[in-house]
Order: C-alpha cells, then structure tokens, then sequence
C-alpha cells in the first residue's frame, strides 16, 4: 500500500508541476440553510437527508462527524484517475506532501482549512478543550476567521462570544440553565456580546469559547477536528 500510494502521489506532484492537485470536497449540514455563495448550481445545495451542502473544505484530512452523510465526507481527494484521498497521500508519502523537515515532526498536516456559508447564525456552541476530548480521542481545535470583501455579508453579520463579564463575576450561570432545559430558541444569546463581521477582517477564538458566528462567507482555518457541543436549539 505505500509503495503503491507513494507512486501515486508522485505521479500527481508531476502532472501538476510539483502541485497537488485535489478536487473540491463539499460538506453538508442539516441544521441550516446554505448561503448559496459556493458557485454551486441551485439544484446542487440541496442534498436530501444530508441537508445542504454549506462548505467547501480545502485540503482536508479530516472527516466531517455528520450524522448522516458518506463514510468519506469531508476528506479531499487527489485529482485525477488514480483516485486516493489526501489522508492516504500524506500516510504514504509524507515527506512529498508535507516536505522532510515538517514531515520528521509531524504525523500528518494537523490542520484544515474551510469556507462556511450559511444563511441564518450558527446556533451558540463550543469546541472542546483537548484535556476533554481525550476522554474521547478525539482532537480540539482553535479557530481563525476571515471574511473576504465583496461578498454579501448575510442578514446577521455578527458574531456572538461569551456571556457577559457580570455573569462570570458574580458567578450567575445559573441564568444559562432555563435555555439548555428548555431548548427552543436562540434567546440564550441575551446574555453574550455581540462583534461586527468586518470585511477584510476577522477573529481568533481560542477552544473551550462559546460562540455563535454570523451570516458572513468565512473563511477559517482550524485543527484537524470536526467536533464540537451545541449549547443553543
């Protein structure tokens, strides 16, 4: 399998003049409608069951964790007749993909870059710290944003974080609670703050910050993850 894999990629790498090339990999969600800002075809953002296809991810060793989707959701492939995903490549020759010093250190890329597209806000949620996902061996992720000029912001573009410094300083989480016992509605964003989504512009946000990102064309890099807890309906 690595003598062949490694074939492979090398073969890729000449065809692209030292470029790997991969094909887009779509993702779906199916808890809220698509931006249409991908340059997809109308008919194309709605995929059944799955819900829309609401990013493109780039690059990517990382499966998405969907509930219903293909085994191989998420992960990009090399382009061409040989067919081989980006994680076998960087399994079977990494020192070709990653480059000898980085790949002498590093098990795999470690990161995934995204562009996410939604119509509505993402419901109020957070990534795990790692010392939690352990538990699950799974991989935390930190977060970049940037939101690219010309390109429609959305209806919301605005990003919830946190919950107001008074909550913390006197210690009333409790106020949270009704929200996540009754899980209706967004309305536990009344006690978070609110950032404008500026073009050409973005935010940092470190794993274990609650967040609920606006109706911007994003687009992130993270970790190699797809995990996270939804703290809003």
């Amino acid at each position: 399998m690595a003598v062949n894999g490694r074939s492979v990629v090398e073969k890729a790498l000449a065809r692209g003049n030292g470029i790997l090339r991969l094909e887009p990999s779509w993702v779906a969600r199916d808890f809220l409608p698509p931006g249409r800002r991908l340059g997809l075809a109308e008919r194309d953002y709605q995929v059944g069951d799955r819900g829309w296809i609401c990013e493109r991810w780039i690059g990517s060793t990382t499966r998405a964790d969907n509930r219903v989707g293909p085994s191989d959701e998420g992960l990009s492939y090399i382009a061409g007749d040989e067919r081989m995903t980006l994680r076998d490549a960087v399994a079977a020759a990494p020192d070709l993909v990653m480059g000898a010093e980085y790949a002498r250190t590093h098990k795999g890329l470690g990161r995934l870059a995204k562009i996410f597209d939604f119509a509505a806000r993402i419901p109020y949620h957070i990534h795990q710290r790692q010392k939690d996902v352990d538990k699950l061996g799974r991989t935390s992720k930190e977060e970049a944003y940037y939101f690219p000029d010309g390109v429609d912001m959305g209806p919301h573009p605005e990003t919830f974080f946190g919950v107001h410094p008074s909550i913390v300083e006197r210690k009333q989480f409790d106020l949270l609670l009704p929200y996540l016992v009754e899980w209706k509605d967004d309305l536990i964003l009344r006690y978070a703050r609110a950032y404008l989504q500026v073009p050409d512009e973005g935010f940092h946000l470190p794993s274990g910050g609650l967040h609920a990102p606006g109706t911007a064309l994003t687009i992130e890099l993270q970790e190699d993850s797809d995990v996270f807890a939804m703290i809003a309906s």
